[in-house]
């Protein structure tokens, strides 16, 4: 189901060409599933599972959800330990690390996500209506949009009656 075409227009200053003009546009959806085991809820969430897509665990205690910041720091301890699975990577988070250049810690986020063992999944909260944050990419607008994804998710795991728990995991004060 689409909802609203939403355009970004930025403007960036090069020495060969003077001023270049970007545009991003994005489709600004309210049916990206929550991806978490035996959620009633969302209605995709059955279609992921018969594709034997990785899926959240709902049995676990708590939901882990990294900012940029904290998985560009610990990305080698997110890909040794076994036992930190339940990690929700923001699409948020994917972006920023990619206006750094950090491709190799981007591969890595993805083959963590893949593994259907680590129950990790990449959310896609840039064109989810409710977990969308406007404005321009910024260290601080990525901040409150990962923020935003990591509420939505406690207010969707309370309204199910869950004993989940959702942690924002960050090295920001």
């Amino acid at each position: 189901m689409l909802g609203v075409r939403t355009e970004s227009v930025t403007f960036r200053r090069s020495k060969r060409q003077g001023m270049a003009m970007g545009v991003t546009e994005r489709y600004v959806r309210s049916d990206i599933p929550c991806a978490l085991r035996g959620c009633c809820s969302c209605a995709m969430n059955a279609a992921l599972e018969r594709r034997a897509v990785p899926l959240l665990d709902g049995t676990q205690a708590r939901i882990l959800v990294p900012d940029s910041s904290a998985v560009s720091r610990f990305i080698s301890l997110f890909e040794q330990a076994g036992e930190l699975t339940n990690l929700v990577f923001c699409q948020t988070v994917l972006d920023a690390l990619d206006r750094r250049g950090r491709t190799r810690t981007m591969r890595n986020v993805r083959r963590i996500a893949a593994d259907p063992q680590r129950c990790s999944v990449v959310f896609a909260n840039e064109v989810f209506a409710e977990t969308r944050e406007p404005g321009a990419g910024g260290a601080a607008r990525d901040m409150r949009a990962v923020l935003r994804a990591a509420r939505w998710y406690q207010r969707h795991v309370d309204a199910q009656r869950r004993d989940l728990q959702v942690v924002l995991l960050t090295t920001r004060k």
